[in-house]
C-alpha cells in the first residue's frame, strides 16, 4: 500500500555550506493517475502549488515566488527520476545531488533549495505536508528565495505513485508564467 512521503533540504551557500533542515514523515494513501510537466511547463495543478506557496508567504509578510525555466527542469527532472526508478530522496539515482542536479539544468545562483514529496496528485496535499513539517516551511518561508520551480510525475507501477518536486533558487533569472 502507498504512503506520502516528503523530506526537505535547504542549503544556503554563504562562503560555507550550512543544512538548515531535512525531515521526512509517513501518512495515509490516496490513489491518483498521472503524469509528468516535462520541460519548462507547468500543468494546472503545478500552478495550483505555486499560488499555495505564494498566498503562504504573502500571508508571512514575504514576496512572492516567480517560477524559473531551469529550476522548472531541474524539479521536472527530479520528479520524474523518482517516478521511473520508485524512490523518495533528494540524491537522484546516478548519485547526482539536488544541488548538481539544479546546476546541471543551468541555474547558477545561490542561495538553493529543495522539497520533495509522494503519494498524491494533489497540489493541496503536497502543500499541506509542507506547511505542517518544520524544514518545509522553512523551505517555502526563505526570505532568500525569489524564485521557484515545480515538477510533478507519476508512475502507477511505483510505490506512492506521484512523486512532486519544488527547487528554490535566490533570483530569477528565466521567468515563465503559469
Amino acid at each position: 500500500m502507498p504512503v506520502w512521503f516528503a523530506r526537505s533540504v535547504v542549503v544556503v551557500f554563504a562562503g560555507a555550506l550550512g543544512i538548515i533542515g531535512t525531515v521526512g514523515s509517513l501518512a495515509a494513501p490516496v490513489a491518483e493517475g498521472g503524469r509528468g510537466s516535462g520541460g519548462a511547463k507547468v500543468d494546472s495543478e503545478e500552478c495550483r502549488l505555486l499560488a499555495d506557496v505564494n498566498k503562504f508567504r504573502r500571508k508571512n509578510g514575504l514576496k512572492p515566488l516567480d517560477l524559473d525555466r531551469d529550476l522548472i527542469k531541474a524539479a521536472d527532472h527530479h520528479s520524474q527520476d523518482m517516478a521511473k526508478h520508485d524512490y523518495v530522496a533528494h540524491t537522484l539515482r546516478d548519485g547526482t545531488s539536488w544541488s548538481e542536479n539544479i546546476r546541471d539544468f543551468g541555474y547558477k545562483e545561490n542561495p538553493t533549495g529543495e522539497n520533495i514529496f509522494a503519494g498524491s496528485a494533489k497540489a493541496g496535499t503536497a502543500f499541506k505536508w509542507w506547511e505542517n513539517s518544520a524544514g518545509h516551511r522553512r523551505a517555502m518561508l526563505n526570505r532568500d528565495f525569489e524564485a521557484i520551480g515545480i515538477g510533478r510525475a507519476s508512475d502507477p507501477k511505483s510505490e506512492y505513485g506521484w512523486y512532486w518536486t519544488t527547487t528554490f533558487g535566490g533570483s530569477v533569472e528565466n521567468k515563465v508564467k503559469c
